[in-house]
């Protein structure tokens, strides 16, 4: 029963990979392709790629933080809402142009980059419960994917018809959806030596706020 969970687990983690890649690529690997259809230049392109990761790493912290303190917002619970909205996201690319074009496609990478720490939280959570879905094997399978498909859009000129690349995405998305949703939740096995429960004081002591203080160097160099 257990090699069954592992099989399962694993195949559809390397699934998720590969298809959050593939969006990946149809966000920020076309980045300069998509905007320049819309008139933006390729440092006006870098420039808004550039201000959505700066916003997507302050989110990530947010998003991460409510996680931890809500159980029923684990990993596939935020990677699917997330992903949801980014599904709506890439469908508004085909039904919109210009400026508006542009902000849609701003926050397209936003959040798809928001739902990297969720997807690599999978890993970690079948750790936990003693099953071994190897994380550098099925990060391979999301480069591999991203390779092959970047490859294949030569085929059809997707630099030209920015239409295969949009439509690809919500592919991705939709595949991504239903893999996350099939990822089996399965009981923690606890640890042999009880932890140390965080009281609201000792909770606060890794706040953003005391991050920044304890790591001047580190946000100055970020």
């Amino acid at each position: 029963m257990k090699s069954k969970i592992v099989n399962r687990a694993f195949i559809l983690c390397a699934i998720v990979f590969a298809a959050f890649y593939v969006i990946n690529l149809c966000s920020v690997g076309y980045a300069t392709v998509l905007l320049r259809g819309e008139g933006v230049s390729p440092e006006a392109s870098g420039m808004i790629v550039a201000l959505a990761c700066t916003v997507t790493a302050v989110l990530q912290l947010i998003f991460g933080r409510i996680s931890d303190r809500y159980a029923k917002l684990d990993f596939k619970n935020m990677s699917v809402g997330l992903s949801a909205i980014l599904l709506i996201l890439m469908i508004g690319l085909y039904f919109t142009n210009n400026t508006v074009f542009v902000v849609v496609f701003f926050f397209v990478v936003i959040v798809a980059n928001c739902i990297t720490p969720f997807i690599n939280e999978s890993s970690f959570y079948y750790k936990r419960r003693g099953i071994n879905v190897n994380f550098g094997v099925i990060r391979g399978v999301g480069s591999l994917s991203f390779a092959a498909v970047s490859y294949l859009f030569q085929f059809v000129e997707a630099k030209e018809n920015t239409d295969w690349v949009v439509f690809t995405g919500v592919l991705a998305t939709v595949v991504f959806i239903a893999a996350v949703l099939l990822l089996p939740r399965t009981e923690e096995i606890p640890d042999a030596a009880p932890q140390e429960e965080l009281s609201p004081e000792s909770d606060t002591k890794y706040s953003l706020k005391n991050f920044v203080k304890t790591y001047k160097v580190f946000m100055l160099f970020w």
